[in-house]
């Protein structure tokens, strides 16, 4: 595992440590219906989970993330099939590119020579029969940035020279 991967690692873990347990939503929810989702971003076989993080890549990565409709308590949940609506708030940044065989699922893809930093949305039907609409959202930070130069190898030399003196 390189620097960048172990820099990227140690973000993470700065944002994990700092993550409230903030039940505060704005939707509409039943005691039997998903009210917000879990975000789980894998990198490199390393998966964290959490209801708020954020993610950072360099405008030449990307990065896979997995949704989990949660109820009220926190527990697992489900939502309507077909019903998840994932978007980048700026494709200027990043585009989102969902999994077709699995709709909590997709891939943040970093636009090459984009920075700054955008919201990942969702949306979704927390009825899992489809019956009728309760609408659930989400949204996590995504930040995209340049990767830093290595230090220049040498490709020459250049010459400097002292002043002209006489002989002695």
């Amino acid at each position: 595992m390189g620097q960048q991967e172990l820099d990227i690692i140690e973000k993470l873990a700065d944002v994990l440590k700092n993550v409230t347990k903030d039940k505060s939503h704005h939707h509409k929810h039943h005691k039997h219906y998903a009210t917000h989702f879990l975000l789980t971003i894998s990198y490199n076989g390393l998966k964290i989970t959490s209801n708020k993080m954020s993610v950072s890549i360099l405008d030449t990565q990307s990065v896979v993330y997995t949704l989990t409709p949660v109820d009220a308590n926190g527990n697992a949940s489900t939502v309507a099939p077909g019903s998840v609506i994932v978007s980048s708030s700026d494709t200027t940044l990043f585009t989102v590119t969902p999994d077709p065989s699995n709709q909590l699922s997709g891939t943040i893809t970093g636009v090459p020579s984009a920075v700054g930093s955008g919201s990942l949305n969702v949306s979704a039907n927390a009825d899992p029969t489809g019956a009728t609409t309760v609408t659930i959202t989400g949204s996590d930070v995504v930040a995209v940035n340049q990767p830093v130069p290595p230090p220049s190898l040498a490709v020459g030399f250049t010459f400097s020279y002292g002043t002209p003196q006489a002989k002695k």
